[in-house]
């Protein structure tokens, strides 16, 4: 529900297993700003710590950015692992947290402002065309390697045929949007140069560098190698 409060950044949640992990999201890269990830996490550890009544202390946290030198601070709010150059900002959990209950607990009040939240939540995406959502949950799936028009479809409450058919009525389709994501994502990674070209390939869902060195070069007839030297010579220029 972090979404209602800002489409720009919010957090998503994600569960694997016995595991948890909490995303910071960012909508556009130009938004992506290092204190935005600390203050969403850090407030997150802060509630987590208020709602389980317990020390709350993760398994590890992450960040996008590099390790700053004050690295100490961030281990005395976080106690636990701080982890940098990472592909994504996080919180890493045990999943057993998310069956605690605050002692305030009110089944009825919970109810009311779920139904309420979720109505506002359908007002959000009831703007955006089929196609921006498509792309939204590509772009947050891409990491995980895993995406594809099935899991599309199950996000968005209707079937495959049903998906092919109104992306079909927008004029694309689920393969071209996959595509299309891809290689804006690629191309924004390679012009810098936290990422290397093996780490991108894993970004975007690539099982082998190889492979994304293929796709990359049939989409803008260049290697992935040639294009940031290129991109970072452009930039050194400016």
């Amino acid at each position: 529900y972090t979404k209602l409060i800002c489409e720009v950044a919010y957090l998503d949640l994600q569960e694997q297993d016995d595991y948890a992990l909490l995303v910071h999201r960012i909508e556009d890269e130009k938004y992506n700003f290092s204190v935005a990830a600390e203050i969403s996490l850090s407030s997150a550890i802060t509630m987590m710590r208020l709602f389980s009544r317990s020390p709350f202390n993760p398994i590890e946290v992450r960040f996008r950015h590099a390790a700053p030198e004050h690295v100490t601070e961030y281990q005395r709010i976080f106690q636990s692992p701080i982890l940098f150059d990472r592909p994504e900002n996080g919180i890493l959990f045990e999943k057993k947290y998310l069956d605690c209950q605050h002692p305030a607990h009110n089944s009825y009040l919970q109810e009311v402002l779920t139904k309420h939240a979720d109505s506002l939540l359908s007002q959000l995406t009831a703007g955006k065309s089929l196609q921006d959502q498509v792309r939204k949950y590509i772009f947050d799936q891409l990491p995980t390697g895993e995406v594809d028009i099935e899991m599309v479809a199950l996000h968005l409450n209707m079937s495959r045929w049903t998906l092919t058919r109104k992306l079909k009525e927008e004029g694309t389709s689920f393969q071209e949007l996959f595509k299309q994501m891809r290689k804006k994502l690629a191309m924004n990674y390679l012009q810098k140069k936290k990422f290397s070209i093996s780490e991108v390939a894993f970004l975007l869902g690539f099982s082998e560098p190889s492979a994304f060195h293929r796709a990359f070069k049939s989409w803008v007839g260049k290697s992935p190698g040639e294009y940031r030297n290129s991109a970072l010579s452009v930039s050194t220029v400016s």
